[in-house]
């Protein structure tokens, strides 16, 4: 097997560039030495109401360490159709409160959208997205963190054009959901405990 023979200049540079990548893939120290981790990215909401109905505001409560948020809604039927979009939208992040589950977040409005009269009813999904370009972390690639929420957009003449009802099951998805902590089923519950109460 043939020797190998590596310069003492490319050894340091080798372990040099060893440091500099644990070093910006844990942080940078700050003024007292200890590692600045960077907060994680993500982004989370609800809408104020689950339905809303042609004319109506629809109120998104978000949460998220982007600083801004991109706001994309479908309606889910037979195809998705893109309806709106906006970018740049300023949040801020807020705590989840211990008892989410089950008495809300309560967290401030974000963002309100007039619903157009124009809007079929149906099952509307909001995709949420923010991203950003890794801070002061030099070799960190962008961070992108997306979540969706739903809400139903009601007929503005309920009855008059058609005689079909379809409902969704709102109820048994909040229900079954832990998100928060607990839900009204022990088997992923967070104390493995079944909660008695839960919150929209």
């Amino acid at each position: 097997m043939p020797n190998l023979l590596i310069s003492r200049r490319t050894v340091s540079r080798l372990m040099c560039a060893a440091f500099l990548a644990g070093m910006f893939a844990t942080g940078v120290p700050d003024a007292s030495g200890e590692i600045a981790v960077p907060p994680g990215l993500y982004v989370e909401g609800y809408p104020g109401q689950l339905s809303y109905a042609p004319g109506e505001e629809a109120v998104f409560h978000l949460s998220s360490t982007g600083g801004t948020v991109t706001i994309e809604i479908d309606r889910v039927g037979a195809t998705r159709e893109r309806v709106y979009s906006k970018a740049g939208i300023p949040v801020a992040a807020h705590p989840i409160p211990d008892r989410a589950s089950s008495e809300g977040c309560n967290w401030p409005e974000t963002f309100r959208l007039p619903i157009p009269q124009d809007w079929k009813s149906g099952y509307y999904e909001a995709r949420l997205s923010v991203s950003d370009r890794g801070g002061a972390f030099v070799g960190r690639n962008a961070r992108t963190a997306e979540s969706s929420l739903f809400f139903v957009v009601r007929s503005a003449t309920p009855g008059e054009q058609t005689k079909i009802l379809l409902q969704l099951s709102a109820n048994t998805y909040n229900a079954y959901t832990n998100w928060g902590g607990h839900s009204l089923y022990s088997y992923h519950d967070r104390d493995g405990v079944q909660g008695h109460r839960v919150s929209f």
